[in-house]
């Protein structure tokens, strides 16, 4: 199991909860510039959430933290918090009033094991395996973890081909969560 609960850089403590992939900066905060240095940034969790996750942060991500930083004309004198959460991805962060600093932490929810809860359906894929999503128009996806929601098991999935709607909404780089009953197996990879 990779370690995702902790980071050398980024905004501590990660956000509780079972994560696949974690993402964690300090970035430099410039006249509302966000300048990120590759020696102050670690990720980790399971390679294929690692790649969907580093796309989420370019993607959708690091452009709506920029937008809210001008928007609310941040500075290194700021406290405040921004939090960003779409779906299985959350994203915080803040100068923590630095004077120069930008803490940015990214987490993936999921988890690399199958849940206690109940399937609705009677086929478990494995991470990795690709499925046929049943439900709006997402098709083939392919499985990056398992959640849990009410009792309930879902997987983690990554649309290979979003429908134009689900990018619009979510990014290209974007997962989702479905139930047992939503997909079923792919008879080819």
């Amino acid at each position: 199991m990779n370690q995702t609960t902790r980071l050398e850089w980024g905004l501590q403590p990660v956000s509780e909860g079972e994560h696949i992939a974690v993402w964690g900066a300090r970035a430099i905060l410039e006249r509302g510039e966000i300048i990120l240095l590759p020696d102050r940034q670690q990720m980790t969790g399971s390679n294929g959430a690692k790649e969907l996750l580093r796309d989420w942060i370019n993607d959708v991500g690091l452009p709506e933290l920029k937008r809210y930083i001008k928007a609310h004309h941040w500075n290194g004198s700021t406290g405040d918090v921004f939090t960003l959460e779409r779906n299985v991805f959350k994203l915080i962060g803040s100068p923590k009033a630095s004077h120069g600093y930008l803490y940015i932490t990214l987490t993936m929810e999921g988890r690399e094991t199958i849940p206690d809860g109940k399937w609705s359906g009677d086929y478990v894929p494995q991470i990795g395996e690709s499925v046929h999503a049943k439900i709006n128009g997402l098709e083939k996806c392919k499985v990056l973890g398992y959640l849990e929601y009410s009792g309930w098991n879902a997987i983690i999935a990554q649309p290979l081909n979003p429908p134009e709607w689900f990018v619009q909404q979510n990014g290209k780089a974007a997962a989702c969560s479905l139930f047992g009953a939503e997909f079923e197996r792919c008879d080819h990879d």
